[in-house]
Formats: structure tokens, C-alpha cells, sequence
């Protein structure tokens, strides 16, 4: 569209002067998403409506762009856990496995959560839950964060991750050793030993003196969640 300019005392072709027809701001703080690519608002949106189909394939067109973002990864374990679909991200995490461990722990904790949201998960989804959850416990932890993490690995099977994780903590802070929740955990960590242990003692197939030695550990675990939680009680 012309336009008259004094210092030529003429009217000059000004093509960026008239209506605009792009809704889009003349300037952008970064590169954004393509026209019409959904971003990690809408996603949460979505959750938050109860959409969980929409924000799964959301947020995959999300991790599509860009696999690392956390936030965008944090999503997705949140849709999957809800969904009680640990496939997706255990797919995910195999594919990114070296990137993905070097997410924060938050991150890596819900991760490990999520594939264990499932009724019953298969051998290989809970062996790679425990190693993000192991992991996730490298980091300095809260005692909030201690106790899920000692979750996912109880239910993951990870008894004795779960008992030696709680016991370095415990021994690290000696403000979480009168922690009721702290020391249940471990208590069940001990209960879980002492259950393979039994089951292991009980197994036909070993040779006598091996049953014999799970015998004598079944014996000698079982009796310690008694005695840590009798500490509490005093």
C-alpha cells in the first residue's frame, strides 16, 4: 500500500503497512510451535477436563518435537499413569534410555511410578522401573520423595534396593529415624526378604543345605520389622 514520506516529498510503495490478516505478534521471544502443533497448556488443560486420550496424543506430538522436554515428559507419565498403560512409556524410556537418566529425579520418579500403575506389570517394565527409581534415589532427596521412591521399589520387588536405600537415609538423617512412614517401609522392605527367603526355603528343588541357610535367614529377618517398630513405640 502507498504511502507519502516527506524526505522524498512522494508516495513510496510501503508493503508492510495495512491490515493485518495474521493474528500472530510482530515479535516472538523463541521459536515457537508450528500453526495448529499443541502446547504443554493444552495438555494440561486436557488432564485436567478428564480428556486423558486427547492429552496422550497431545503430548506425544509434543515428545515428537522435542523427546527431552521434561515437562513434557512429567505429562506423559502423568496421562499413562492415570490410564494404567505402563507400554507407552516403557517403549519411550527404551528408546531414550541414555537421555532419559539424566532427567531430574522428580522426573525420573514419576517415570518409574507410572510404569507400575498397571494391574500387574510384566517382568521387564518393573526391572526397568527399579533402575529409574534407583536412579532417582542418587539424587538429594526429601523425605516426601524418600518415600515414594521406596514405594515403587516395594512394588516393584525391589526389596533389598528398598531396605538399602532406607537404611543409608536413615543413617544420613537422623531427624527421619523417628519417621512412623519411614520406618514402616523398611519394616516391609524386611518383610518382603523374609517372604522370598520362605519361599525359597520351601523350594523342593534346591539342595538341602541351601533351603537350610534361607531357613535360618527367614528366621533371623523376619523378627527385625518387629523390633524397628518396637523402637518407635518407646
Amino acid at each position: 500500500m502507498p504511502c507519502f514520506n516527506p524526505y522524498f516529498n512522494a508516495y513510496v510503495s510501503r508493503p508492510d503497512i495495512g491490515p493485518r490478516r495474521d493474528p500472530r505478534p510482530l515479535c516472538s521471544s523463541g521459536p515457537s510451535a508450528p500453526r495448529g502443533a499443541p502446547d504443554l497448556r493444552s495438555v494440561e488443560q486436557a488432564i485436567a477436563l478428564g480428556e486423558l486420550s486427547q492429552a496422550r496424543e497431545s503430548v506425544q506430538r509434543i515428545l515428537a518435537r522435542d523427546s527431552m522436554n521434561y515437562r513434557a515428559v512429567q505429562l506423559f507419565a502423568e496421562v499413562q499413569h492415570d490410564l494404567r498403560d505402563a507400554r507407552p512409556i516403557y517403549d519411550f524410556v527404551v528408546a531414550h534410555i541414555g537421555q532419559v537418566e539424566l532427567l531430574p529425579p522428580t522426573v525420573l520418579l514419576q517415570l518409574g511410578e507410572a510404569m507400575l500403575a498397571g494391574p500387574e506389570p510384566i517382568e521387564s517394565i518393573r526391572t526397568l522401573s527399579q533402575r529409574l527409581l534407583l536412579a532417582a534415589s542418587r539424587g538429594r532427596l526429601e523425605e516426601r520423595e524418600l518415600r515414594r521412591i521406596a514405594v515403587g521399589m516395594l512394588r516393584a520387588r525391589d526389596h533389598q534396593g528398598a531396605l538399602a536405600l532406607l537404611t543409608q537415609q536413615l543413617e544420613e538423617h537422623a531427624e527421619w529415624q523417628r519417621s512412623a512412614s519411614l520406618l514402616q517401609l523398611r519394616g516391609d522392605a524386611l518383610t518382603g526378604l523374609a517372604q522370598r527367603c520362605r519361599l525359597t526355603a520351601n523350594n523342593r528343588k534346591l539342595p538341602p543345605p541351601r533351603n537350610e541357610g534361607h531357613g535360618r535367614n527367614f528366621m533371623r529377618i523376619s523378627t527385625r520389622p518387629k523390633r524397628i517398630l518396637s523402637k518407635l513405640a518407646r
